[in-house]
């Protein structure tokens, strides 16, 4: 075994130790969560009655929201992404809404109150067509001022995937000019059963989330050499038997606190 293998091999279980505990079970009480969900709202034109109830949303203990449409902070998806001059890989989804929870108590309350289950429920109803919901643990920093660009990637990878390979290459990753960013699994059933909510991540399995100074830093990561060599690493692994095996949104970091 070569001396990059064994290197490889210790950065895949360190992070299996990282994320389960001493049973060999993911561990869902340990860091802050990240939980992304995707909608398609492709009829949408007026989300105020949606950002009134996030609003709702970030006066609750523990909790910070932000929901957004494709785009950057002046551009519209089709602008965005003719100036990051990469394809739309949304898979018809339009808008995301990027919840940061202290714990996985936080999550669960926020889950079960009357803004989500009654108020929220009830304005996205007329609208959606579709959704994602994805748990991961929360790795990146979230400060506006420093990262404009908020740029998840969800994925469907086969088990055969690499995961400590996939971690240098994030690593890499956060060497670029203006970048900040992680991989994480899905927190899985257990993680659902903590917080007594359905699954509905629809197969996805890895986030790989990307903060970016600006369009421009962004821009730069999506053609580096590193970047390619991310794809050409992972692409053997993905997993398209349930359709398009990676969600690539873009939207502004508006995060408030």
């Amino acid at each position: 075994m070569s001396g990059w293998q064994e290197w490889s091999q210790q950065i895949a279980a360190s992070i299996r130790a990282a994320y389960r505990d001493e049973t060999g079970q993911i561990n869902p009480a340990s860091m802050a969560i990240q939980h992304t969900v995707l909608f398609k709202f492709p009829e949408l034109k007026d989300d105020a009655p949606l950002q009134a109830v996030v609003e709702q949303f970030n006066a609750l203990e523990g909790i910070n929201v932000q929901f957004t449409a494709h785009g950057t902070a002046t551009q519209s998806k089709a602008d965005a992404l003719t100036t990051l001059n990469w394809p739309d890989k949304t898979d018809g989804y339009t808008h995301c809404l990027f919840v940061v929870a202290e714990d996985p108590e936080a999550l669960k309350t926020y889950l079960h109150s009357d803004a989500h289950l009654k108020d929220w429920m009830a304005a996205v109803k007329p609208h959606i067509k579709g959704i994602v919901v994805f748990d991961s643990r929360l790795k990146v920093p979230l400060d506006p001022s420093i990262h404009q660009q908020l740029h998840p990637v969800l994925f469907r990878l086969k088990d055969t995937v690499n995961a400590g390979e996939l971690q240098l290459h994030v690593e890499k990753f956060n060497g670029l000019d203006g970048i900040s960013a992680s991989l994480e699994p899905f927190l899985g059933q257990k993680f659902l059963d903590l917080v007594s909510w359905p699954d509905k991540s629809e197969g996805f399995n890895w986030c790989l989330t990307v903060l970016a100074r600006d369009a421009d830093a962004l821009k730069n990561y999506l053609h580096s050499p590193e970047h390619k060599a991310w794809a050409a690493s992972a692409g053997p692994h993905v997993d398209a038997s349930r359709g398009p095996p990676l969600l690539v949104f873009d939207v502004p970091l508006r995060l408030k606190r």
